[in-house]
């Protein structure tokens, strides 16, 4: 009994190669089923699967995207409740690619995404609206006027602000003021790594005839700097074709990311 129940499964077995490749097959459509899927252009440029958004809230920002499209801008918001696994920038370039905001003509469009679980903020940034919108510039929207009002709950806030804010720079006006103290505290590590080496090399040209590192004062390891909530977005193809109530923008990666 014990050889003939081994015999069938031995890796070399055709039973254990059907076994192995059913296997595979349910992993595969297990993973096709859990993949996030691309949502469907939605009609008023806003798509929200996380329900934080009351009702008269969406109206109002789906009001404020019909009149910035009524003057030429084409804006799209979308709130989802987790990346599953996905890239940040990779999936928001697939929906740009999909939902196509902006001119066919000026690729002038826009995407906020917005992801609950991993409190992670996307600004795609079409073609002809990157010189008007440039990665740092979306990276201050980012870190100075939505990830404050989403940190207090306000995601409607949020949004606006980050919406207006787009809306007026490709109207050519700047972005105000703001106290953005993230690129300090980001850095702080490496100032403090740099000081720590002028004051060792100091003490070096002081002192010559005091080996330090012989001394147990020498140093281990890299400096390096970890990631500081958002990242300047790539280069990459473009797409053309309209979708859902936009005109059919192209977009190649321009854009930020950030969280709160």
């Amino acid at each position: 009994m014990r050889s003939r129940l081994g015999s069938g499964f031995r890796p070399e077995s055709p039973r254990f190669g059907r076994l192995a490749a059913l296997v595979v097959a349910t992993w595969a459509l297990a993973s096709i089923a859990w993949a996030l899927a691309v949502p469907d252009p939605p009609p008023r440029f806003l798509h929200d699967e996380t329900g934080k958004l009351r009702a008269a809230e969406r109206r109002q920002l789906e009001d404020r995207l019909q009149a910035l499209r009524a003057k030429g801008l084409e804006i799209g918001v979308l709130m989802m409740p987790s990346l599953r696994g996905e890239s940040l920038e990779d999936y928001t370039l697939r929906v740009a690619e999909a939902w196509k905001p902006g001119s066919a003509e000026r690729d002038d469009g826009a995407l906020i995404a917005v992801f609950l679980a991993e409190h992670k903020i996307r600004l795609e940034i079409g073609y002809g609206l990157e010189p008007h919108v440039p990665d740092a510039a979306a990276g201050r929207i980012i870190r100075n006027l939505i990830a404050p009002e989403f940190r207090r709950g306000d995601y409607a806030a949020g949004l606006r602000q980050g919406i207006d804010a787009i809306a007026a720079l490709a109207d050519g006006e700047t972005l105000p003021p703001a106290n953005d103290s993230t690129p300090i505290a980001a850095w702080l590590p490496f100032v403090l790594m740099l000081a720590l080496f002028v004051f060792f090399v100091y003490l070096r040209i002081r002192y010559p005839s005091v080996w330090i590192a012989g001394n147990g004062w020498g140093t281990g390891g890299s400096v390096g700097r970890s990631g500081g909530g958002w990242t300047f977005g790539g280069g990459g193809g473009g797409w053309s074709g309209g979708g859902g109530g936009f005109s059919g923008g192209s977009f190649g990666g321009g854009g930020a990311s950030g969280g709160w």
